[in-house]
């Protein structure tokens, strides 16, 4: 896979590696916590378990901001296609109004050919060359009209998508990195610090929340306290 990192596909396709590879270190890191409970006298088995919860914390970090950046890379994505097929065909209707032109003005079947052939148009033989023009120029116009058709067939696909579209992809991308980001968190531990990364996360939020909780009841119980004016009498 070559190194495009600004390109939207390059990130879907890292993205998926990431995803669809992660199980494994994700079993080996709860298979050797497994092995540390079992054995807690084991010293090079918790020198290898420390080692491998510091790099669950990168791992779980790193799954935890692949979920934007994937979401993003697939609505360029989806974006840069739709471009894609919008510029090509417009361009087939570019070409497709100069080979009308070029069978309308052309005066005879040779300069009819020379025009198509520069317009890298139907190539003519020999058995269409003998025909009379005018029934030339009808056999070309019904070929370009199936073109025609074709082409308005082909532009409904190059509207803009609906995002509701992408929306179950994103959603099944969107949770396999959540559940990854969080099991590893779940084997994780940062340096001093004795509790797994998943349970810090935790109490952190129940402290922060436990903190709002305790300055709004703050603040509505100055507000009863405070008095009630008086009307002013006139």
């Amino acid at each position: 896979m070559p190194l495009q990192p600004l390109a939207p596909s390059w990130q879907l396709r890292l993205a998926a590696a990431l995803v669809n590879s992660a199980a494994f270190p994700l079993v080996g890191l709860a298979l050797l916590q497994l092995a540390g409970a079992l054995s807690p006298d084991d010293n090079l088995l918790k020198r290898r378990q420390r080692i491998c919860s510091r790099l669950a914390v990168a791992a779980a970090l790193g799954f935890l901001l692949l979920l934007p950046l994937q979401t993003v890379a697939g609505l360029r994505q989806s974006r840069a296609v739709t471009t894609n097929q919008a510029s090509r065909i417009k361009g087939a209707e570019v070409k497709l109004a100069a080979l009308r032109q070029a069978v309308a003005t052309a005066g005879s079947g040779a300069e009819l050919k020379q025009k198509l052939q520069s317009l890298e148009g139907p190539v003519l033989g020999p058995a269409e060359l003998s025909q009379p023009l005018p029934r030339l120029r009808a056999q070309l116009e019904a070929v370009l009209d199936q073109a025609e058709q074709q082409i308005a067939q082909q532009r409904p696909q190059a509207a803009a998508p609906s995002p509701w579209l992408l929306l179950p992809d994103l959603l099944r991308n969107g949770l396999a990195c959540l559940a990854l980001a969080i099991g590893f968190a779940a084997m994780a531990q940062r340096p001093g610090q004795s509790i797994p990364l998943l349970k810090e996360v935790q109490d952190r939020w129940q402290q922060w929340t436990e903190h709002r909780r305790v300055r709004r009841l703050k603040a509505s119980q100055k507000q009863q306290k405070r008095p009630k004016r008086l009307p002013s009498r006139r």
